[in-house]
């Protein structure tokens, strides 16, 4: 079932796999990247939320609705990740599952099915998500300085 080649005693990966992990490797980063983003949103949100002096009370009194805006677009992209993470594990089981009884081959793998495209888009709503959370805290930033 596996695509590998013996080299010197030592199995090698086929290209399919090899691409295959390169695409993990590099949407685990992106997902790093991302949840690294929106946990910086929300905490300087709840910074500016839950100061009692200095200048972040006057920009929460001026400005809360451009905050909670932010942080609650940084919290649906948290969300959105954990879902993600969830179908992907569901998808990366089921394929598993098929290749341990045989039935799991390259060609086999259903890219039209629910799951690949749920854990698709997925994987896009959380970047959007934290992308309009950052635009958010820059616009609060920019009404802030004027």
């Amino acid at each position: 079932m596996r695509d590998t080649k013996r080299v010197n005693g030592t199995e090698e990966a086929s290209p399919a796999e090899e691409k295959l992990t390169e695409e993990q490797w590099v949407a685990m980063r992106i997902g790093e990247k991302v949840r690294g983003l929106a946990l910086g949103v929300l905490g300087f949100c709840w910074v500016i939320v839950s100061s009692d002096k200095g200048v972040a009370v006057t920009v929460n009194s001026l400005h809360h609705r451009w905050i909670y805006i932010a942080g609650c677009l940084a919290v649906l992209s948290l969300l959105v990740d954990l879902l993600h993470t969830l179908f992907h594990f569901v998808q990366v089981e089921k394929g598993v599952t098929l290749f341990r009884v045989g039935r799991g081959d390259e060609a086999d793998f259903d890219y039209a099915s629910w799951l690949y495209t749920s854990s698709t888009g997925l994987f896009w709503m959380k970047i959007i998500f934290s992308i309009a959370a950052c635009v958010a805290l820059a616009v609060l930033l920019m009404i802030t300085m004027r």
